[in-house]
């Protein structure tokens, strides 16, 4: 386990909704056949790209998640997200989004993670979120 278990950031602006994170796109398989699948929308992935860097910068030297052992109920990493928005959200919709670059940010899988929406406020000018990430002691 590293020294520091806990540390905090803050990502500006509205979070997309996980709702309308994918549009129909056309694919092609490995065979060369054409498809429809998913695409994930821009403004999503500029979004967690942000939230990406912010989560990497804000991250002490030295933080390491802990070793995951769910079945000993060990090394989860907990996110406790403070949501200041402009208009009305889902905040489970927005987790998700927060999850998965949180995820690429730390290197772990999301499945570690127990998140949890602790405050929403909205009609705020300058919209934010607010990420508590701490881990097992």
């Amino acid at each position: 386990m590293s020294p520091t278990s806990s540390f905090s950031v803050v990502i500006e602006g509205q979070p997309p909704s996980a709702n309308h994170q994918y549009a129909p796109a056309k694919r092609r398989s490995k065979a060369g056949r054409e498809y429809l699948g998913l695409r994930k929308l821009k403004d999503i992935e500029t979004y967690q790209l942000i939230a990406v860097s912010r989560t990497r910068r804000a991250r002490p030297a030295g933080w390491a998640p802990p070793p995951y052992r769910p079945k000993d109920g060990m090394g989860f990493i907990t996110l406790s997200f403070s949501f200041y928005l402009g208009g009305e959200a889902d905040t489970d919709n927005l987790m998700k989004i927060l999850d998965d670059a949180v995820a690429i940010a730390l290197g772990v899988n999301d499945r570690t993670f127990l998140s949890r929406a602790m405050h929403k406020q909205t009609g705020v000018k300058q919209p934010r979120v607010e990420i508590e990430i701490s881990c097992d002691a």
